[in-house]
């Protein structure tokens, strides 16, 4: 597993306070049967809704992106995580839909059913020899305790299927 923080950050006092927690990624790749390899990355972007926020997420997308090329290169992958990008906000889907359009990667349809704003999300791309395939996507309910949830974002999920 590799760890990476980005080192980039919006706000010791204010703005969400995000520089008093290391924002990163983490990335795991898992060797599948037959030799193909899946890389796995997690990550937590900036939160906060000032230009400084923005500004934040836009630098640590492209340290994600620019490490992304790098280690995976074209193979398959699954990049989940907080983006902090509000996907009713025309601003962050254009952040969001630069970002994978660079690495050509595609939604995994993964939402919550509630009504939480979508800043979590679940994307992927095949490569590498190997095809993946979304079987399922949505919100996990079993995170959720007298109908709120355990979190300040509901739990998506996705299962894939290789070939």
């Amino acid at each position: 597993m590799v760890s990476r923080a980005f080192g980039k950050c919006a706000g010791w006092i204010g703005r969400a306070n995000d520089c008093f927690a290391t924002k990163g990624y983490e990335r795991m790749r898992i060797r599948l049967e037959g030799g193909a390899q899946l890389d796995i990355v997690n990550t937590h972007l900036d939160a906060g809704r000032s230009q400084e926020d923005r500004e934040a997420r836009r630098g640590q997308l492209e340290l994600l992106r620019s490490h992304i090329e790098a280690e995976v290169g074209g193979g398959a992958l699954i990049l989940a995580g907080d983006l902090n990008l509000d996907a009713a906000d025309p601003e962050d889907v254009a952040l969001l839909g630069a970002f994978t359009s660079a690495l050509a990667l595609e939604s995994s349809g993964a939402r919550g059913r509630s009504q939480w704003q979508a800043l979590d999300y679940i994307f992927y791309r095949s490569g590498g020899g190997l095809a993946l395939e979304v079987v399922e996507a949505g919100e996990d309910e079993s995170f959720v305790h007298r109908g709120a949830p355990l979190s300040d974002h509901p739990a998506i999920f996705a299962r894939f299927r290789t070939r």
